[in-house]
């Protein structure tokens, strides 16, 4: 079937200015006219004047009433017989279609089943839960000229599911849901594929029929295994990632599955985070992948298990490229702390004398006895931060003189400046004030010579601590570069 443009469909075409009554009233001026030229030669004039304008309007008033009918119909006749044509499309699929519903919005996806039936009736699966991934849900459904054709669905169902204002229902925004529609424009209709959109939120809706093989799968609970199997997978899988060729230089792309409803991939170019991400879709033995999942010219456009264990993504040329998973982050951790974007603390992490590391607690009780011995203060705990020139913020909480660990702890700020050793490794010194306008405490200083002394007589790198990108921090490296074990690490935070 052809492309169909709307704009023409649904014209609001009116009548001519020189049409109905006004063309009457041309007629009849034009013969008062004629009448006064037969009777007065001084009138001639006028008389021409006013048959060039009688004839103007004439062509005007044919344009005007004729450009109303499009072979032969008006647009309400030209409406009823498109909606009558998609109404065919819809029901003629055996065995249903699939609807790709993405909203923009929280660049979410959702998979609805729906086998339009007589009656303006639909049956519809939703990839929403499992529940509803497993429960046929009926529901009516019509179509409604709104400026444009539009597909409606007038009774609740697994789509108006994802749009309903109680967020205790789809943990979405009070008031707004998901930011879902079920009033949706007829875009583009062909014969196994219908594009719609939105009419309040801007959904894209892609509509693709489904074959036998798929619906089997369908109601035999496919669907339901397919989230089970894939939320499993990415909830104990760590560090995923794909390599790709670009330009004869591998990649590798670290791979995020974002609230069982997206993909997020990050790469790194240079000492450069790039990321992007797209909506999923749970499909039939497969993810399929939303075009924003786009790299260098490479779109993936789903995945799938080839055994319960081998994950493999598939680019738009049937490219398959294994999802591995590393045994440490692929993104590193400093151009990580640098992608919180300027004008923030980087990295805050928190540090308390049963939590530090082993190799830490010597230096750590030094510290605390310096403060104690020189102020009476004991230390609750050290929260550092990097700001955005790299320099390191530590904030000492402390209680009161003479309090020993009972009642509230107070903090007091101190500054360093860092220093980029030649082997790449990072040493920190002191400095009255910092780049974010806060000032160290001198009197603080003065008993916090041990941390001072720690931070610059010592090589650092920044590292994650773990497998997860949750922890890290400041590492000691030998005169090898081998890190010692002695580390000043927290959880990752912004604060």
């Amino acid at each position: 079937m052809a492309d169909y443009m709307w704009s023409i469909i649904m014209a609001n075409e009116q009548a001519s200015l020189w049409s109905g009554n006004r063309g009457v009233k041309m007629i009849k001026l034009y013969k008062i006219f004629n009448m006064f030229h037969k009777t007065n030669k001084n009138m001639k004039r006028i008389g021409i004047i006013m048959s060039f304008v009688f004839v103007l309007g004439m062509m005007f008033s044919c344009t005007k009433t004729e450009s109303q009918f499009i072979d032969e119909k008006t647009p309400n006749e030209r409406y009823s017989e498109f909606i009558t044509e998609v109404r065919a499309i819809l029901q003629s699929s055996e065995y249903g279609w699939i609807g790709m519903l993405r909203t923009p919005r929280n660049d979410k996806g959702f998979s609805v089943f729906m086998d339009f039936k007589e009656d303006n009736r639909v049956v519809m699966y939703s990839d929403f839960n499992t529940t509803t991934s497993n429960t046929p849900k009926e529901s009516s459904f019509g179509f409604r000229n709104t400026g444009i054709p539009s597909l409606i669905f007038d009774t609740y169902n697994y789509i108006h599911l994802l749009a309903d204002p109680n967020s205790d229902i789809n943990s979405g925004t009070s008031g707004s849901g998901l930011y879902a529609d079920f009033e949706f424009s007829i875009r583009k209709v062909s014969a196994d594929t219908i594009v719609l959109r939105g009419n309040l939120n801007n959904n894209d809706f892609l509509l693709v029929r489904l074959k036998q093989d798929e619906k089997d799968k369908l109601v035999n609970g496919v669907l339901t295994d397919d989230i089970n199997l894939f939320q499993n997978y990415f909830a104990s899988a760590e560090n995923n990632y794909i390599e790709l060729n670009i330009d004869g230089e591998s990649r590798k792309l670290a791979i995020d599955y974002v609230d069982n409803r997206g993909v997020a991939f990050q790469v790194m170019e240079g000492s450069k985070i790039v990321s992007f991400a797209g909506p999923l879709y749970y499909a039939l033995n497969e993810i399929k992948l939303g075009k924003e999942n786009t790299y260098k010219g490479v779109t993936f456009v789903r995945a799938y298990f080839k055994e319960v264990d081998k994950l493999f993504i598939v680019d738009d040329a049937g490219k398959e490229y294994e999802v591995l998973a590393a045994s440490s982050p692929i993104i590193p951790l400093p151009p990580f702390l640098d992608s919180f974007g300027d004008g923030k603390r980087y990295y805050s992490a928190e540090f308390r004398p049963n939590t530090a590391n082993a190799y830490f607690q010597p230096i750590w009780n030094a510290i605390q006895n310096e403060s104690i011995t020189k102020a009476d203060r004991h230390i609750g705990y050290l929260r550092m931060s990097l700001l955005t020139d790299g320099q390191l913020y530590i904030r000492i909480y402390r209680y009161a003189a003479g309090a020993g660990t009972t009642g509230s702890a107070s903090f007091s700020r101190l500054y360093y400046n860092p220093v980029n050793n030649s082997d790449g490794s990072v040493s920190y010194t002191y400095i009255a004030t910092g780049s974010d306008g806060g000032a160290s405490s001198s009197a603080l200083r003065s008993t916090s010579l041990e941390l001072e002394a720690f931070l610059r007589d010592n090589k650092f790198v920044w590292d994650w601590k773990n497998k997860t990108m949750t922890e890290g921090g400041l590492f000691v490296i030998d005169a090898n570069g081998e890190k010692t074990g002695v580390a000043l690490t927290g959880i990752l935070g912004t604060s």
